[in-house]
């Protein structure tokens, strides 16, 4: 099984997802890039309000892919008490590695027009995140989301994507309130192997996709 596109794939989670068609609590978060073609095609399928979600991983120096934490564009922090206690991270080096990833979020924040005073935890207060991305390999991106969304007030929190590797999918699943992948392929080797057309989404299409539904400005 392949998906055409992106929009292809939206649309089949959007059908697994109608139960929350006109919920006036429901959010659609997208990680951009790529999750956001396909949280715009659930969120005009489903007449739910679109936001994107920026956040970085922490890495941990000389070790990077390892995240000891995350940050999001409001600057909500989490940390993985165990790594930063193992690699005996301090302070410093946390305030650090921040700040370097909070100004690659403000560059991207800038660039889609988001509105910076925003406060994320009023604007997600009791609602119902659905967060989607086109696809969870690693799931590291989707992990941070999940840590830094679990520290604000949020009803639920919900994962949708149209494929995602099996180990990743149980180490999402037993993390979050529900989870929707219709393809865990047991050969998974890389998101882009699942659909025909896998182009790479520009900045120009994020900025064109959120216009039509998101909820800042």
């Amino acid at each position: 099984m392949q998906y055409k596109d992106r929009q292809t794939a939206g649309l089949k989670l959007a059908s697994m997802l109608k139960q929350f068609k006109n919920n006036e609590e429901a959010i659609i978060l997208a990680l951009p890039r790529g999750g956001v073609p396909i949280g715009a095609a659930i969120a005009q399928e489903l007449n739910l309000p679109l936001d994107i979600f920026l956040v970085r991983k922490l890495g941990v120096i000389g070790y990077e892919e390892l995240a000891f934490g995350a940050i999001a564009e409001d600057g909500s922090l989490y940390l993985n008490q165990d790594l930063v206690s193992q690699f005996n991270i301090n302070q410093d080096i946390i305030d650090k590695v921040s700040k370097k990833e909070m100004a690659l979020i403000n560059k991207r924040k800038q660039l889609y027009n988001l509105d910076i005073k925003v406060s994320l935890k009023a604007l997600y207060k009791n609602k119902i995140i659905i967060l989607v991305d086109d696809g969870i390999a690693t799931g590291a991106t989707m992990l941070a989301a999940i840590q830094v969304l679990k520290t604000y007030n949020i009803k639920k929190l919900i994962i949708a994507a149209p494929v995602a590797a099996e180990d990743t999918y149980e180490e999402i699943k037993s993390q979050v309130d529900e989870i929707y992948v219709p393809l865990i392929p047991y050969n998974f080797s890389a998101v882009g192997m699942w659909y025909e057309n896998f182009e790479q989404v520009s900045d120009s299409d994020v900025i064109r996709l959120i216009k039509k539904n998101k909820i800042r400005n």
